[in-house]
């Protein structure tokens, strides 16, 4: 699923590239984007209970998206983590491990930071998330949900076409049945702006 989204999107916004320099009477424009970001995410469980499963991924994500105004945007996203362990869980001798990914679609706002070619981002969307857990003896389960996450970070830009970023970003997680309350994710990436 999280391909065929991705796909269509992408096909949506690079499709219409030949309009992006058309600026419009209300500051409309139209700037496609394509990114990749390092990401970090972390897993709050609820009552402070580590749980059975890591709370730290390491992983990625690639994005599209486009520029539709000075202080407006859409991008898409699909991501994905390595597997993460925990050894030996509370001294069990269980060993548990987990992977993330999946996709999101969110609203981007820009306000670009007087005589200096940094801009503050805020985000609002919604993350498809599928979490692949497996422990000792246990075959592997698969936990899917659909929530909103809202974030927020910075972007300079280095060249023209290209900046670097960085995004804090929150999501709950409090209906998940493995005691999750909360995912915290952090991304550092780089954006290629065609104009």
């Amino acid at each position: 699923m999280n391909k065929y989204f991705f796909a269509t999107f992408a096909v949506a916004l690079l499709g219409t590239q030949a309009n992006a320099n058309a600026d419009s009477d209300n500051g409309l424009f139209f700037k496609p984007y394509v990114g990749g970001d390092y990401q970090y995410s972390d897993i709050k469980f609820k009552n402070d209970d580590k749980g059975i499963f890591p709370n730290s991924y390491n992983g990625g994500d690639i994005h599209i998206g486009a520029r539709v105004h000075e202080y407006f945007g859409v991008e898409g996203s699909i991501f994905a983590t390595a597997k993460s362990t925990k050894d030996n869980v509370d001294g069990s001798g269980l060993n548990a491990r987990a992977k993330l990914d999946g996709s999101a679609f969110d609203f981007m706002g820009y306000y670009p930071i007087p005589s200096t070619k940094a801009e503050l981002i805020g985000s609002v969307g919604i993350a498809h998330l599928q979490a692949t857990e497996q422990a000792t003896g246990i075959a592997a389960v698969k936990d899917t949900e659909t929530k909103a996450r809202f974030g927020a970070g910075a972007q300079y830009w280095v060249s023209d076409n290209m900046n670097i970023r960085a995004l804090v970003r929150y999501q709950d997680d409090n209906n998940r049945s493995s005691g999750e309350s909360s995912i915290v994710t952090a991304t550092v990436g780089v954006n290629w702006q065609f104009k």
